[in-house]
C-alpha cells in the first residue's frame, strides 16, 4: 500500500503542473484554442479570403495568396506633405525613389517610404496619380487616377491580397461598390469594374541623387506621414533582396526561366498591343542613348550604370513601361522577349 502512493504522488505533481502550464497557455492563447472548437469564430487568414468573392475573379484562385490578413494592414497614403529637395535632410544620395514629372513638376517618391504603404494617393500638376510599388515584386508602376470614374479620381487603398505575389489594390471610392485591382495586371479582377484597364503615366526608378542632380527644384515625399513607422532603418525586405529567403514567397505561376537573369534581377518592362519585352538592367555598362524597337514603337534608353537604372528618355507610337523584378514580369507578360544588344553594338 505505501509503495503504491509513492508511485502516485510524481503523478499528481505532474498532473497539477500540466493544469497550471494548459491554465497559463489558455491564457495568452485563447483566440488560437477557440478556433480549434468555434468554427464560427474563424481564423484571419480565411477572413482574408472570405472578404471578397474570389471564385468570381478573373484569375486562377489558387494564385491569390494573403499577404496581409487585414484589409488596409499596409496603410495607403493619401494627398501626404512633401519636402523642398533642401529640405529632405532624411534623404540619402544612394537611396531609390520612383520619379515622375507632369506639367513641369517633378516629384520623387523614395521606396524606403513605400515599402511600407505601397501605394501614394497624389495630386501633381492637377493630375490624380496613383505612385505604387509592390516591395515583393520590386515593381513600380504610376497610374492616372481619373480614368475609373470621370467626376470621382479613385483612391486605392491596399486589400491584403496578392495576385502571383504581386499587391492587390482595391477602390476606396465611395459611389461605386468596391473591385480588387492587380498593380502588374493593370486591370480590375473581381467586381463591378473587372476588365478595365487603368492608364500608366511615365515614370523613372533611379537614385536620389541622380534624380536631385536633374531636378533640383523637385518635391519629395516626406517621412511625416502620419503613421509612426521608421523610414530610416533596415529595410523589412534585405533578408528578401538579398537571396535569403526561398523564392518564390507566394504562389507563382508560370515561373520563370533563371538561364539568363536571376529571380530578383530588375528589369525594365515595355509593352504595346501586341508585344512585350524585358530591357534588363545588367544588360548596360555605359550611358550611351540605345533604342529598343517594339514593332512600330520604340523607345529610347539611357543607362545610368552608377545607380543601377535606366531611364526612358524617348518613345514613339503607343508604348509604356514599368519596372519589375524579372519573376514578376515574366509571370504576368509569360511570351516577353529578352532585349538583346545587337552584336558589334556598344550595349
Amino acid at each position: 500500500m505505501r509503495r503504491r502512493r509513492r508511485f502516485q504522488f510524481p503523478l499528481l505533481v505532474g498532473a497539477l503542473v500540466g493544469i497550471a502550464f494548459a491554465g497559463w497557455y489558455a491564457r495568452d492563447n485563447w483566440m488560437h484554442i477557440r478556433r480549434l472548437w468555434d468554427p464560427l469564430y474563424g481564423d484571419p487568414l480565411h477572413e482574408a479570403f472570405r472578404r471578397y468573392p474570389l471564385a468570381e475573379a478573373t484569375v486562377p484562385e489558387e494564385l491569390i495568396s494573403v499577404g496581409n490578413v487585414n484589409k488596409d494592414g499596409i496603410p495607403a497614403l493619401v494627398n501626404p506633405p512633401m519636402l523642398a529637395a533642401t529640405d529632405a535632410a532624411q534623404m540619402r544620395p544612394d537611396d531609390r525613389v520612383i520619379g515622375v514629372s507632369i506639367g513641369g513638376l517633378p516629384r520623387a517618391y523614395p521606396l524606403k517610404i513605400l515599402e511600407w504603404h505601397e501605394v501614394v494617393n497624389d495630386d501633381l500638376a492637377g493630375v490624380p496619380i496613383a505612385v505604387t510599388y509592390c516591395p515583393l515584386c520590386d515593381s513600380s508602376i504610376v497610374f492616372d487616377r481619373r480614368a475609373v470614374f470621370q467626376n470621382d479620381p479613385v483612391e486605392f487603398g491596399v486589400s491584403g491580397l496578392l495576385y502571383n505575389s504581386n499587391v492587390i489594390f482595391y477602390n476606396r471610392t465611395s459611389s461605386e461598390e468596391e473591385s480588387l485591382w492587380s498593380q502588374m495586371g493593370r486591370t480590375s479582377i473581381l467586381g463591378p469594374q473587372t476588365g478595365r484597364e487603368l492608364p500608366v503615366l511615365p515614370l523613372e526608378v533611379t537614385t536620389w541623387a541622380d534624380w536631385r542632380a536633374r531636378h533640383p527644384d523637385t518635391q519629395v515625399l516626406s517621412p511625416q506621414t502620419g503613421h509612426r513607422l521608421d523610414y530610416s532603418g533596415i529595410s523589412p525586405y534585405a533578408d528578401y533582396f538579398a537571396g535569403k529567403l526561398p523564392m518564390p514567397l507566394f504562389a507563382v505561376e508560370p515561373f520563370a526561366p533563371t538561364d539568363r537573369l536571376g529571380w530578383l534581377d530588375p528589369v525594365l518592362g515595355a509593352w504595346t498591343a501586341d508585344r512585350t519585352v524585358a530591357v534588363p538592367v545588367e544588360a548596360f555598362t555605359e550611358q550611351d542613348a540605345t533604342t529598343i524597337e517594339l514593332g512600330t514603337s520604340s523607345l529610347t534608353v539611357v543607362s545610368n550604370p552608377g545607380a543601377g537604372t535606366l531611364r526612358v528618355v524617348d518613345q514613339e507610337g503607343d508604348v509604356h513601361w514599368m519596372y519589375a523584378a524579372w519573376f514578376a514580369w515574366y509571370a504576368f507578360q509569360p511570351q516577353t522577349e529578352i532585349y538583346e544588344p545587337r552584336a558589334g553594338a556598344t550595349p
